[in-house]
């Protein structure tokens, strides 16, 4: 038989025989890509006609996609008084790339608040995900400052955010 592939999944066998045109079967569907063609190689390089008659040396037929734009997006957290982080939705970043893509967050400042590299939460890449539900995610922690007031020989200090 003729077998179909979706990368190492097997669609369908075509059993016919030789000389038999070949009876395709219906165009996979992927999220987040299109469907190109059937071909005779792995490295999908040889597109299969749609006239195409079953041989002695085929075996085997494989899918071929082409990827999608997608969205994807990049929140921005700031951290509030506190332990908690706060979305910062003006930031949020709906941005779009090609299923299957790296995409990196970006590193934006913030008056006030410090980029937190150590943040168990933050998602600073990803690949796009077919379906659209890709989300980066960069946590900023709230800048303190301690201010020292000095006045003849006492001296106070204080914690301030």
């Amino acid at each position: 038989g003729l077998t179909f592939f979706d990368g190492n999944t097997i669609i369908e066998v075509f059993d016919g025989e030789l000389g038999d045109q070949i009876v395709f079967p219906e165009a996979p569907e992927k999220a987040g890509y299109t469907f190109v063609g059937w071909f005779y190689d792995e490295e999908l390089t040889q597109e299969v006609p749609a006239n195409a008659v079953i041989t002695e040396d085929l075996h085997a037929i494989y899918a071929k996609y082409s990827s999608n734009e997608r969205p994807y997006k990049v929140e921005y957290y700031l951290q509030s008084f506190g332990v908690s982080y706060v979305l910062n939705v003006d930031a949020t970043i709906n941005a779009k790339g090609n299923t299957g893509d790296l995409v990196v967050a970006e590193i934006k400042s913030f008056e006030g608040f410090t980029y937190n590299a150590n943040h168990q939460s933050n998602v600073l890449e990803g690949n796009v995900l077919g379906d659209g539900s890709l989300v980066l995610k960069v946590y900023y922690t709230r800048n303190s400052y301690e201010v020292t007031l000095t006045e003849g020989k006492y001296t106070q200090s204080y914690q301030a955010v």
